[in-house]
């Protein structure tokens, strides 16, 4: 089997987007060739397996500055239309941290007859999670008692599920997630041992939709390939979009691409 390998280390020394998420927070590391850490219809996309390895630091200058690592391997399996994957990621941010272990299954159709010189696939794909949040407070002073300080170092796991759906057509691509797509999860971290009622203080929808888009122009030694990435997040109905650019240039030792 055919693996490819690629490690990228990121470096921000302004800060460009570091709202905190739950799960993986999407920054632009899926423009690596590195979109089944957004996609989970991704997983076995190509012939062989695919080693990812991101790592990221913002601001180095601050302490306990957003920092987030990621490793992911995805293969298909034999000549099935079936592909599974791995991803294993530690996001610390601040006083708040989070590490987690996603499972992919991820089914591809080909379409559009037998034609192999036309790429027509629709995928489908569904990601299991598990997730330990922390919280360390035990740096949190005040002089007056505050009931929701607990001054210890807090943790709660919980499980949920990603959905994704891909379509592939020559050099056109669209994809679509649903992250935390099951609300319910009760994550009570930053609500423990409240003299109040936690159980009505819960926040247990962080469902996130994500869609994406892009084309592939050229078939010289240059190619530009503009792609936009949509994020809404159901709860607090924040809304991101990203609008990418990307360049390759085909030398005589493969491609580079900026």
């Amino acid at each position: 089997m055919k693996y490819h390998i690629l490690l990228l280390f990121t470096v921000l020394v302004i800060g460009l987007k570091s709202n905190a998420q739950e799960g993986i927070p999407v920054y632009f590391d899926y423009l690596s060739d590195n979109y089944y850490l957004v996609f989970p219809s991704m997983a076995g996309i190509g012939e062989g397996g695919k080693i990812r390895a991101t790592a990221r630091k913002q601001w180095f200058d601050v302490d306990d500055a957003p920092s987030l690592q990621t490793i992911n391997a995805h293969f298909r399996l034999g000549d099935s239309p079936s592909g599974i994957g791995a991803i294993v990621f530690n996001d610390a941010n601040g006083y708040h941290s989070q590490t987690g272990l996603k499972l992919t299954y991820a089914h591809h159709l080909r379409m559009g007859g037998n034609d192999v010189r036309q790429l027509n696939q629709l995928s489908f794909g569904l990601s299991g999670t598990i997730l330990q949040s922390s919280l360390d407070e035990t740096e949190f002073r005040s002089v007056t008692p505050d009931p929701a300080v607990s001054g210890i170092k807090l943790s709660s796991s919980y499980a949920n599920v990603d959905i994704g759906v891909s379509y592939n057509y020559g050099e056109f691509y669209t994809h679509f997630a649903v992250t935390n797509a099951l609300t319910g999860s009760k994550r009570n971290l930053y609500y423990r041992d409240r003299n109040d009622n936690p159980d009505e203080l819960v926040i247990d929808n962080i469902r996130r939709f994500l869609v994406s888009a892009g084309y592939i122009f050229g078939r010289s030694e240059w190619q530009f390939e503009p792609s936009v990435l949509f994020q809404l997040t159901e709860f607090t109905k924040e809304k991101s979009l990203d609008i990418n650019a990307k360049v390759y240039k085909d030398v005589d030792f493969g491609r580079i691409w900026g």
